[in-house]
């Protein structure tokens, strides 16, 4: 009866260990009486998977066209002067993409499995005790960062045409300037 009542209550301080990972463990072993079989197991089990997939498209598509009108002077006496305006073209843009991710790395595994105790005294003759400890970790950590990018940058700057002719005092023929300006940053930063 003696052992019967050590074993039911090794068991229920066994059963009684296995709640949670955050408190320690402890469990003792005391006057086992003899030719008794008698375990302490501790399992502490941690698995963590994190995943984190960042697809970042950026397209950035500017068009851009400038004409000026033709001047024409033609079939005068005494003609003026034939100009054109100027035809400009001017960008100037900005993209920035940041992935951060933050506190994305360590698992904290061995904080999580606390220290375990466990001790054994006055056990019987020809008596079987044993204490366990098992302590698993699975850890999986996948991080996919895709960035894409895809700038056109398209610009027409015409001036039209200047024609004095057919005058008997033609003035002067002159066209405006095209010109065309661009700028495009783009910035993408990935931290992980």
């Amino acid at each position: 009866m003696k052992k019967l009542l050590r074993i039911i209550a090794v068991t229920v301080l066994a059963l009684g260990l296995t709640t949670g990972l955050a408190a320690a463990q402890s469990g003792s072993m005391t006057n086992t009486g003899p030719d008794s079989d008698n375990t302490i197991t501790f399992k502490d089990s941690v698995k963590t998977n994190i995943d984190v997939d960042n697809d970042t498209d950026v397209h950035a598509t500017v068009n851009q066209d400038a004409d000026s009108g033709d001047a024409k002077v033609s079939y005068n006496t005494n003609a003026g002067d034939a100009s054109t305006g100027d035809a400009d073209n001017s960008f100037d843009g900005s993209v920035a993409v940041e992935n951060d991710n933050s506190g994305v790395g360590g698992c904290g595994c061995m904080s999580s499995i606390s220290n375990n105790t466990a001790s054994m005294t006055s056990t019987g003759p020809k008596s079987d005790n044993e204490i366990k400890f098992e302590n698993k970790f699975d850890y999986n950590l996948d991080i996919n960062n895709d960035t894409d990018v895809h700038a056109t940058v398209n610009q027409d700057a015409t001036t039209g045409d200047a024609t004095n002719s057919y005058n008997t005092n033609g003035g002067d023929a002159s066209t405006g300037s095209a010109s065309n300006s661009s700028s495009l940053e783009i910035s993408v930063s990935n931290k992980n």
